[in-house]
């Protein structure tokens, strides 16, 4: 399965590679609402709010091995069943990673996806069609990111080639390459901690790699904790 959390509301989004999307109600322990049947199997999930609307959005990409029709759902909680509100096409490969951010220039909700054609797709939401696309990695792009420099956005992904990208999104261009893992890196996560923006990455060589966001400098390398692939990273905040 592949999870998102709907904040606030104690709701758990999940896409399956049987091809399903529920939402499950963690207080009672069950799913509340099927909300499609997806041709191909669901590798990423995303959702968010449209505020204009105040109206929950969930974001799907697929796998599809029936005639490589690689799609991102996008889709409206409040909808009926199998309501679809369009999709986006432009990817030659599986979709494996997506996310979104608000763009405060253009006042846009903006949707980034990665996918094994070795790409990062840069969309508008409510606009099917990308808008740009990053192009850089030699394998297949695993996980995506973002965080923010001032009014910038600076977009992160991890790819099968074993680099993490940075990407920045106001000059569309690669601005540098993390090269240090040596085994495809599997999952990308970003937090802030004491004013800095941190990336953490997982990778096949077992190790987990902290990297300053602003440097581009590995703080931190986590080894021997695991003997096999990482693939997902969250951090929590001790309060205590």
């Amino acid at each position: 399965h592949y999870v998102d959390t709907i904040t606030g509301n104690d709701k758990l989004i999940c896409g399956s590679n049987r091809n399903h999307v529920y939402i499950y109600d963690i207080d009672n322990n069950n799913y509340e609402k099927l909300i499609c049947k997806n041709k191909g199997g669901i590798l990423s999930i995303d959702s968010f709010i449209d505020t204009r609307t105040n109206e929950r959005i969930i974001l799907t990409g697929n796998a599809n091995n029936y005639d490589n029709n690689h799609t991102i759902n996008v889709w409206n909680l409040n909808y009926k069943f199998n309501n679809i509100m369009y999709s986006m096409h432009g990817h030659n490969g599986y979709i494996t990673s997506l996310i979104n951010y608000y763009d405060f220039n253009t006042n846009t909700i903006m949707i980034v996806s990665g996918s094994t054609d070795n790409t990062i797709k840069v969309w508008e939401y409510e606009n099917p069609n990308s808008i740009y696309t990053f192009e850089g990695h030699t394998d297949n792009v695993n996980s995506i990111g973002y965080y923010r420099d001032n009014d910038n956005v600076f977009i992160v992904s991890g790819s099968c080639d074993g680099t993490i990208k940075i990407w920045n999104t106001e000059s569309k261009e690669n601005i540098e390459t993390l090269t240090e893992h040596t085994g495809s890196v599997s999952t990308i996560h970003i937090c802030e901690y004491d004013n800095k923006n941190l990336i953490i990455s997982g990778s096949r060589d077992n190790t987990i790699k902290i990297w300053d966001a602003n440097t581009y400098e590995c703080i931190t390398t986590i080894n021997n904790s695991h003997n096999d692939i990482i693939n997902s990273i969250k951090t929590y905040c001790n309060d205590s």
